[in-house]
């Protein structure tokens, strides 16, 4: 056996973390050794050992500074990420904490995809085995503008990058129609050539009169870091003041006007083409949900767009207060936490906004929740949500299952909510109405797959 064959030992530092945590964190793996430590500040001070690859942190316990740990943890391994995990109902500022030494923040169960995601990507740093890829928007690489980083398309049936075009290559019209020919609207890059990427579009962007403009890579890229920081400020102790809730509703209609409505009048059908979900994390999910909501809203030429995508944006924090223990009858508290949470953070929204999170759940044939409401007492705006969400579900790309074009997930959808009219959750005329939007819906290759 080679050298480099030979199976890379991945050092974890658990501190404060019970196993039934880890296990949900999916940390147990082949060649990955854990060390546990309980969260005290003198013992950590006394540390000995290998510096592990990284750091999982849990939360301190009572008396205990977790700023403190953070800075004391920094101190004994200056090199290592270190990464806080919190379970529902902790109140911690993420931006504070990142500041003073943790690399990031997760709040379970919001955080739990992201941190899973983190961690495998950890351990292949480690490991030095893969490349770590980035997706980037197919709309934003010109055919007659050569590239100078390779790009990938991603199988994500095989769970696997195939290299699609070396740097220092035009992708060429023929190339690009290959792409959608098969339902292909995002490539992947490395992780280390996303800068040469943002040259790349910058560059091209200037060239046709739009210097400054964001490409769509970046817009997707900065909505789902607003959404972050949006959501996880909530659950900050500052989040309470009436003065930060005040912010925190300003940051979220910045949100929707800067990367949801903004020049997509004219627009938005290619904006909703460009703008397939790549995730399956609560951001990458609420900002999906809030794009499709926002733009579905703006093709049928309702008058409060804005409204519906904040309604999108917001619609499941509530998730953070489910107690995993109680079940679905827990789990269909969440609209009403929603709302909750909004009303305790202060948060200054529509009356409409919040209707639409109340009753975004509630089906159209009477068997939704939490109110059991039914037909036209049920609001468009929260049926269009519903939609959207629902729409978003099915472009999510996930390892090891085949990528769907949104033609197919619109099929699905037909299939679903018109298949039996009767028993449909969401209005079926809005349903109707929506499909209407895209020329051939029902069509494979009418349009292309977010992969």
């Amino acid at each position: 056996m080679k050298e480099n064959d030979l199976p890379v030992t991945v050092g974890i530092l658990a501190i404060g973390l019970a196993p039934d945590v880890l296990e949900s964190l999916g940390v147990w793996k082949e060649g990955v050794q854990i060390d546990h430590v309980v969260c005290n500040v003198d013992v950590l001070l006394e540390a000995k050992g290998p510096v592990p690859g990284f750091v999982l942190c849990g939360p301190a316990p009572e008396g205990v500074s977790i700023v403190e740990v953070a800075q004391v943890v920094r101190m004994q391994y200056s090199q290592a990420p270190i990464y806080l995990v919190v379970p529902p109902g902790s109140r911690y500022d993420r931006k504070n904490l990142v500041k003073n030494g943790f690399t990031d923040v997760f709040f379970l169960p919001l955080d739990r995809a992201s941190a899973v995601q983190a961690i495998d990507e950890e351990i292949q740093r480690v490991r030095k085995r893969g490349r770590i890829y980035r997706p980037i928007q197919l709309v934003d690489l010109r055919p007659d503008l050569a590239v100078d980083f390779d790009t990938y398309v991603y199988l994500p049936a095989n769970d696997k990058h195939v290299c699609y075009a070396a740097a220092g290559s035009e992708m060429g019209p023929d190339r690009v129609e290959r792409l959608k020919k098969h339902r292909i609207a995002a490539l992947h890059v490395a992780e280390e050539e996303l800068p040469k990427f943002y040259a790349y579009t910058a560059k091209a962007l200037k060239e046709i009169g739009k210097d400054g403009a964001m490409s769509e890579t970046e817009r997707a890229e900065r909505l789902q870091r607003s959404v972050r920081d949006l959501i996880s400020g909530l659950f900050s102790d500052a989040a309470t003041a009436t003065d930060a809730g005040k912010k925190i509703a300003e940051d979220c209609q910045n949100i929707v006007k800067n990367y949801v409505s903004n020049g997509a009048g004219g627009n938005w059908y290619s904006r909703l083409l460009a703008a397939g979900s790549s995730g399956s994390d609560t951001y990458s999910r609420a900002a999906s949900t809030s794009t499709y909501a926002g733009l579905f809203a703006i093709g049928l030429a309702l008058p409060n767009v804005e409204d519906v995508a904040l309604a999108g944006l917001l619609h499941d924090i509530g998730l953070a207060k489910v107690d995993a223990a109680g079940g679905e009858a827990e789990y269909r508290k969440h609209p009403d936490y929603t709302v909750d949470l909004i009303r305790d953070r202060k948060l200054v929204v529509s009356a409409l906004v919040i209707k639409t999170i109340q009753q975004h759940h509630e089906a159209f044939d009477g068997s939704g929740y939490p109110k059991g409401l039914a037909g036209s007492r049920i609001c468009t705006e929260a049926q269009i949500v519903a939609f959207a969400d629902r729409f978003t579900e099915r472009l999510e790309v996930k390892p090891g299952q085949p990528a769907k074009s949104p033609a197919a997930a619109l099929a699905e959808l037909r299939r679903e909510l018109l298949g039996d009219a009767a028993k449909s959750p969401i209005d079926p005329a809005l349903v109707k109405r929506i499909l209407a939007l895209f020329p051939n819906s029902e069509s494979e290759s009418s349009m292309p797959v977010a992969a």
